[in-house]
């Protein structure tokens, strides 16, 4: 009986779990990506803090009306995202968004026809039909088949639809740190091109000094019964370089604490950051958070939102 207990545990636990990144999602990327984001659909939705978001999303007559004539429900039929960028500079409004990759359950065919209905551009591309719609040129899609979806600028989609004809795969650095962060988190981020590059001209509350010592980022959100957990980590030149990112960042956060009562928006920053540890291990600074569930209930409100309630969690 106790083993059985135990299995039973151990089958919880992986089914908790977050799950890497899918790598055929991962080889439609681009090989000069320098920034990958994705998130675990399902899974975080499945969470008490996706319960609570679910009820906060507005009711939409538009997106009735999309979910009924495509057969497409958002909540039921995404399974995982993943966001490929080829960077860009943020400060001078560059940054360029590359590719937006789906995984799901589609019907690849009555979204093309509600698609031409509506004035969308239908064309063949490689065995693959590319839509672009009329209100959104610069934008096209493209259904890889019934379980992959594809969203970025024309020539963008087209490459993913030639990788994948190819069997291309996405290797090396980026990739294997993909792999790692998404197995750690629901919802990710991760970059190995300093930050600096992206922030040219940006107004960053960042001191420039900081700045220029952060290399490669890893960022994720795990969502749990009771808590939201945030782990980041930053690569910097030296060790010296990580301790006094941390001593900064500490720093900071103390400052926000001893101002908490003279502003909000500072009170509510202090609540959150109250917890964060920042850690060094030679060039490598980690911070980790771990903010109540409820609580970022409280500061998550989507706009036009009004406020619900769940069932009690036990």
């Amino acid at each position: 009986m106790n083993y059985l207990r135990f299995l039973a545990a151990m089958l919880m636990a992986a089914t908790a779990a977050p799950a890497a990144v899918d790598p055929a999602l991962l080889d439609l990327v681009m090989p000069d990506a320098q920034v990958l984001a994705g998130m675990q659909v399902q899974q975080s939705l499945a969470s008490p803090f996706g319960q609570y978001f679910l009820t906060q999303i507005p009711s939409n007559d538009g997106a009735s009306k999309f979910a009924t004539a495509t057969g497409l429900d958002l909540r039921r039929d995404i399974r995982e995202i993943l966001v490929a960028g080829v960077g860009g500079t943020i400060g001078a409004g560059q940054a360029n968004p590359g590719l937006i990759l789906v995984r799901g359950t589609f019907d690849p065919a009555r979204f093309a026809a509600v698609a031409t209905l509506s004035g969308a551009t239908v064309t063949p591309e490689n065995g693959v039909l590319v839509i672009t719609p009329p209100q959104n040129a610069g934008t096209s899609l493209a259904f890889l088949d019934s379980s992959t979806l594809v969203i970025g600028d024309r020539v963008s989609v087209k490459g993913a639809i030639a990788r994948r004809a190819a069997n291309a795969r996405f290797a090396g650095p980026l990739a294997q740190q993909a792999q790692i962060t998404s197995a750690a988190n629901d919802a990710w981020i991760t970059t190995l091109t300093p930050l600096a590059e992206f922030m040219k001209g940006a107004n960053t509350p960042v001191p420039p000094a900081l700045l220029q010592t952060v290399g490669g980022i890893s960022a994720g959100v795990h969502f749990e019964a009771g808590a939201v957990t945030l782990l980041g980590e930053v690569s910097t030149p030296s060790a010296q370089d990580a301790q006094s990112m941390a001593d900064t960042l500490k720093f900071l956060t103390a400052m926000l604490q001893a101002n908490k009562n003279q502003n909000p928006q500072a009170a509510q920053a202090a609540a959150v950051l109250q917890g964060a540890q920042f850690n060094v291990n030679g060039p490598v600074m980690r911070i980790s958070l771990s903010v109540p569930e409820q609580q970022m209930e409280q500061m998550f409100v989507l706009p036009g939102a009004k406020p619900k309630k769940i069932a009690a969690r036990q």
